[in-house]
């Protein structure tokens, strides 16, 4: 068996976002490189994305490889898409978890923010035609 992680949030919150939606917020300062939560994955085979694609939950899914598509739990999949982020997420297929780091100093009550590319630093367009 592999390593045990921490599941869940640690001291995070969520509420209506000015980015989209709703979002994830820090509760208390973070500092780079603070364990921010730990999300276990609801995995979906390649052949089940096109049906999860006509549902809401196609907005919330990660790309996953070798199985094509996860749902994260927690708050893992409410994290708001930013080009700046103040966080990372790193995929554990092993485990079945996406863990998501800070990588800037993320302030109390600041919406925690992720680059749904993967790394921080890519500035691919990302698609995000929600209505």
């Amino acid at each position: 068996m592999g390593r045990i992680l921490p599941l869940g949030p640690r001291k995070l919150y969520l509420r209506p976002s000015p980015i989209h939606g709703i979002g994830v917020f820090a509760a208390t300062e973070r500092r780079p490189g603070a364990l921010l939560e730990v999300s276990p994955v609801l995995v979906v085979r390649r052949k089940h994305v096109p049906t999860l694609q006509q549902t809401v939950l196609y907005r919330y899914y990660f790309s996953w490889p070798p199985a094509a598509a996860a749902l994260a739990l927690g708050f893992g999949s409410l994290y708001n898409h930013s080009y700046q982020p103040t966080a990372s997420f790193e995929m554990d297929t092993e485990q079945r978890v996406i863990v998501f780091t800070a990588i800037q100093p993320i302030g109390q009550n600041q919406e925690i923010t992720i680059n749904y590319n993967g790394d921080p630093e890519d500035l691919t367009p990302v698609r995000l035609d929600w209505p």
